[in-house]
């Protein structure tokens, strides 16, 4: 009579010990997880560059003046030194 590892091939997701796993098998898990990991950095990235963006056109000075329109138009009792008033529309 023949064990179930002699009849079936075993899967690579089969959970053992590191030690217990052939060098064929210690390589995949190894490149299934670079795999994993460099997806993972690859979409943060991605999403982070798509957030750092602006949604109009401009340079960092067009950004400054949008952040300091947004904080003196909701900002209650802020103050603002040394920048002209700006106007309410």
């Amino acid at each position: 009579m023949l064990a179930p590892e002699e009849i079936y091939e075993r899967s690579i997701i089969d959970p053992r010990v590191q030690g217990e796993l052939s060098p064929r098998e210690k390589r995949a898990v190894r490149s299934k997880r670079k795999k994993a990991k460099k997806k993972a950095r690859d979409t943060l990235e991605s999403s982070v560059g798509k957030f750092a963006r602006t949604k109009e056109a401009g340079g960092i000075k067009a950004q400054k003046s949008a952040a300091l329109r947004s904080v003196v138009k909701t900002g209650k009792g802020v103050t603002v030194v040394g920048k002209k008033l700006l106007k309410k529309r």
